[in-house]
């Protein structure tokens, strides 16, 4: 008996275990995995490169998966199958979990935003040729294409737009020419601080040379250029142009008064101030890291001092522009002409700027390019697709699918005995239940058959005692006859 027990212990095993194995294996070639991993700067802080809210669901968006079933047309995949069958899940690695559990239990908040996911697609028929693969790919290269367009960097200040200079004065496309400058010097400038030793292999140029090609363009091409267009007057409608001037310098006026108000008003307001009052405070506060820390407030003298400040330095700006705006009205008041000549030199040194900037954009553009491509190269990367292979025959599967089975057989053999013992007893009570009531039949048999004994022997008695008496009464007619037949 323990030997058929064994034996039927072993064989449910093994056909759980083949069982839990196959199971797994429909798993394993009916999913495909691809790993995404953001790699810059704000990551950390939950932010995409542009400084927006970063949501990593976006790559199941309806305009993606759009562009995906798209890339994939004619698949025979629908919309709502794409999306549905995709699954993105966050990655934490062990020391984060530990951290975050940490900083919990010491009662800190304390929150990890993962920066990597993973990406599975599972497919309907595993053992048939499916896009599973070509799924994930499609969706590496439209995800990539998105995010790069919306949150990365854009260097499109650096690219070489026309500038209509129908629609300005001569003197004003001086102030456009310098604006745009001044935007490509700012937005150079900040990709030298991050990489100061950079050189573009495809110009061989570095940021500090084109820099100086645009301050020099600035200043020395463009200030020529504004010099002779104010020596000669030139203008294209200079009475219109002057009545434009004049309005704006009523504007700074009206500014400059205004802001020096400010300036006498808070000079007044500061003599008054009672230097005893304390100049600042220090109130506990929690930090971004939430930990505690002293704050040093701000006090109405420190707002007072810092409004009188930025009041004087726009004032003095203001100042500054009211001088430039009326040198343009002394100087376009002129009664003078400008010459053919001067109109033949101010297109040339136009031509000249514009040729400049031209090729100075091209070279700063090809120059940036080449950077943004390092810099960005890992801001987002996609591990190539694949099956779970190593989940199908490694041996961590194996050891947990052959625990499973051992359980899941152990279970059933207790599961089959206690159904044994439970039928037994349900045997054994039949058979009692049967034992019984046959002692009872036969014992109510017995008790008949005595009863019928007993009811017989009545019977043969009383049949005994009518032949005794049937007897007596033939022997006394036959004495009754036999005494007639005397008389």
């Amino acid at each position: 008996m323990l030997r058929k027990r064994i034996i039927r212990f072993i064989v449910s095993f093994i056909l759980i275990f083949i069982l839990g194995m196959s199971v797994n294996a429909y798993k394993v070639l009916s999913t495909v995995k691809m790993n995404l991993t953001f790699s810059y700067q704000g990551i950390e802080k939950g932010l995409n490169p542009d400084g927006s809210k970063f949501n990593v669901f976006e790559i199941k968006s309806k305009d993606i998966i759009n562009s995906v079933y798209e890339e994939l047309h004619g698949s025979g995949l629908s919309i709502d199958e794409i999306n549905n069958n995709i699954v993105v899940e966050p990655i934490m690695p062990d020391r984060a979990v530990e951290r975050v559990k940490s900083e919990q239990k010491e009662g800190n908040q304390y929150y990890y935003i993962p920066y990597e996911f993973s990406i599975t697609y599972k497919e309907r028929y595993p053992m048939e040729q499916s896009n599973s693969i070509k799924v994930l790919t499609a969706l590496s290269e439209v995800y990539t294409v998105f995010f790069f367009e919306n949150y990365a960097e854009k260097n499109t200040i650096l690219q070489d737009e026309k500038i209509d200079i129908d629609q300005y004065e001569y003197i004003e496309i001086a102030d456009v020419y310098s604006n745009k400058i001044d935007s490509m010097i700012n937005y150079l400038d900040f990709h030298r601080k991050e990489n100061e030793e950079f050189r573009a292999k495809s110009t061989g140029e570095t940021f500090d040379n084109i820099i100086y090609m645009l301050t020099n363009l600035k200043n020395i091409d463009i200030e020529k250029y504004k010099s002779h267009i104010l020596h000669a007057s030139i203008a294209k409608d200079r009475i219109l142009y002057l009545n434009k001037v004049r309005y704006i310098g009523t504007t700074l006026e009206r500014s400059y008064k205004q802001e020096k108000n400010n300036t006498k008003f808070i000079s007044d307001t500061l003599e008054k101030y009672d230097a005893k009052i304390t100049s600042s405070l220090f109130i506990p506060t929690i930090d971004e890291n939430y930990k505690l820390y002293m704050n040093k407030t701000q006090t109405g003298l420190d707002y007072i001092t810092q409004q009188a400040y930025d009041s004087g330095l726009k004032a003095a700006e203001i100042s500054d522009n009211i001088n430039k705006n009326d040198y343009l009205i002394k100087s376009f008041s002129k009664d003078t002409q400008a010459s053919q000549k001067d109109m033949e030199l101010m297109n040339k040194m136009l031509s000249d700027i514009d040729e400049k900037l031209v090729n100075i954009s091209n070279l700063a553009l090809q120059t940036d390019n080449e950077f943004m491509e390092q810099k960005t190269m890992n801001y987002l990367s996609f591990s190539t697709p694949r099956y779970l292979w190593g989940n199908l025959y490694g041996m961590g599967t194996i050891l947990k699918m052959f625990i499973i089975s051992f359980f899941i057989a152990c279970f059933n053999a207790a599961v089959r005995e206690n159904h044994r013992a439970s039928r037994d007893k349900k045997k054994a009570r039949r058979e009692q239940k049967y034992k019984e009531k046959k002692e009872n039949r036969e014992n109510k048999d017995n008790k008949n058959n005595k009863d019928n004994k007993e009811n017989k022997d009545n019977i043969d008695n009383i049949d005994n005692i009518d032949n005794e008496d049937n007897k007596d009464n033939e022997d006394n007619e036959y004495q009754e006859n036999d005494k007639t037949m005397a008389v």
